[in-house]
C-alpha cells in the first residue's frame, strides 16, 4: 500500500514542467511532448492508465524492499542514493537499529565486530556508493550504541563503564587491545 505524501506523482511531474519547461522535461525523460504532458496530467481526468516514470521508478523500489527483504532494502537505498548524489543529496533509513545485547559492554564488543566485518566486505567493492552504504550501517550502529549507553548512564547515575580496569593503560597496550 502506497504511503499519501503531500504531492502525487504526476503533480512532481507538472511541477517538473513547470521549471524545465516541455521541451526540456521531455528531452531529460526521454518522450515525446504530448506522452509528458499526460504525465503531468491527473490520471483521474485523463484516459492514460500506464503510470508515469516516478511511479514505475517507486515501484521498482517498492518491490525491491518487499520481496528481497534486507538485501533488497540495501539495493533500493543504493539506488535512491544513486538518483540523489549528482544533487548533493543523500538517503538514510528512518529505521534506528534496535540495541543487540543489554549490556553496554557486550554491545560495544558486538560494534566492534561488526565494524570489523564491515571493513572487510567494503574493502571488496570498489563502488563508491557501496562502500558509503558499509559505512552508513556503521555508523547507525554507532549512533544507536550511543544512545544506548548515555540511557544507560543517566538511569545509573553516570556508573556504566565498559571495563573496571584500575590503572591506565599505555598507547601500546591498547592498541594491541583493540588489533591484537
Amino acid at each position: 500500500m502506497r504511503k499519501k505524501y503531500s504531492l502525487e506523482s504526476w503533480e512532481i511531474m507538472d511541477e517538473a514542467k513547470s521549471v524545465l519547461k516541455d521541451r526540456a522535461l521531455s528531452k531529460a525523460i526521454g518522450l515525446s511532448i504530448p506522452q509528458t504532458n499526460k504525465y503531468c496530467a491527473n490520471p483521474e481526468c485523463t484516459e492514460d492508465t500506464h503510470p508515469n516514470p516516478l511511479d514505475r521508478t517507486s515501484g521498482m523500489i517498492v518491490k525491491l524492499c518487499e520481496s528481497g527483504g534486507a538485501k533488497g532494502r540495501e539495493v533500493a537505498k543504493l539506488a535512491l542514493n544513486y538518483l540523489a548524489c549528482d544533487c548533493g543529496f543523500k538517503v538514510v533509513d528512518a529505521n534506528r537499529p534496535k540495541p543487540v545485547t543489554d549490556e553496554p559492554r557486550a554491545e560495544f564488543l558486538e560494534i566492534f565486530n561488526r565494524v570489523n566485518e564491515l571493513q572487510t566486505s567494503a574493502q571488496n567493492h570498489e563502488d563508491p556508493l557501496i562502500v558509503d552504504s558499509y559505512a552508513s550501517k556503521v555508523k547507525d550502529t554507532t549512533d544507536a550504541f550511543i544512545v544506548r549507553y548515555m540511557a544507560d548512564y543517566r538511569e545509573r547515575d553516570g556508573r556504566v563503564r565498559f571495563s573496571k580496569k584500575t590503572e591506565p593503560l599505555s598507547a601500546w597496550q591498547r592498541f594491541k587491545q583493540w588489533f591484537g
